[in-house]
């Protein structure tokens, strides 16, 4: 199989959708550029950088301008980030079909939210929603293009795992994060349920609900309030831009 600059390509820069199971702390590749549909990407996949949410206000009879970018949470804020992968389909390639892999790819990931993982960096994943683009047929080869829409950190697939245990009462806990950023996935393991509040977000765990995402921590002292009865786990998801 050859790349488009008649170079010999065998997975090198392909790309994982996965489904993340955070109860479990594993995922589950739903598909793969290459091992299923034969994609050749047109360059290295890189993913565009996120948005800054900048926010100016001007100042009647003045040159200046007040930058309120920081002002609420004394750091910046981000959007997603966007952006779109293009991919060639060889159609001497005895194993596809182009309109066959198009279809497939429409109904493995189109307007659908997952995680994705690229090749040349494994131990990270994005989390977004995926949708599928033009797709332009050729003789010798035809062109599809993925777009993507993925939240602004980073995701480690390692983690940090500690266990805490409630009597109907309320625990406090001190996280810290410097050169980094993580949020907390809680996990029930026994008892009856226990809400835990962390970065401006309060969830829930039960046996209905085993597994919830908390907020994301903020630069420095972060608090982690559970409150309830019973047993949860706390995995620590850590994560950059």
């Amino acid at each position: 199989m050859y790349s488009n600059n008649g170079t010999y390509y065998n997975e090198e820069h392909s790309i994982s959708f996965i489904k993340m199971d955070f109860a479990q702390r594993t995922y589950q590749t739903v598909a793969n550029t290459w091992t299923d549909w034969h994609l050749i990407p047109a360059s290295k996949p890189v993913v565009a950088p996120p948005s800054v949410q900048i926010k100016m206000v001007e100042i009647p009879g003045s040159d200046m301008q007040l930058d309120l970018t920081d002002y609420l949470t004394g750091k910046p804020q981000y959007g997603l980030r966007s952006g779109s992968f293009s991919f060639f389909v060889d159609n001497s390639d005895p194993y596809t079909n182009p309109e066959a892999i198009r279809s497939a790819i429409m109904t493995t990931i189109h307007g659908k939210k997952m995680q994705m993982i690229l090749r040349d960096d494994p131990d990270f994943y994005y989390n977004g929603r995926f949708t599928v683009g033009n797709f332009e047929p050729g003789e010798s080869r035809s062109r599809v293009t993925i777009n993507y829409q993925l939240d602004p950190y980073i995701m480690s697939i390692y983690y940090a795992q500690y266990e805490y245990t409630l009597s109907s009462n309320t625990r406090n806990i001190t996280l810290y994060a410097y050169d980094y950023m993580y949020r907390p996935v809680m996990v029930y393991e026994s008892g009856a349920s226990v809400t835990g509040t962390f970065g401006g977000i309060t969830r829930t765990v039960n046996t209905s609900n085993r597994s919830m995402q908390l907020g994301l921590s903020s630069e420095g002292a972060n608090t982690l309030t559970l409150t309830g009865t019973g047993k949860v786990l706390i995995y620590h998801e850590e994560g950059h831009l």
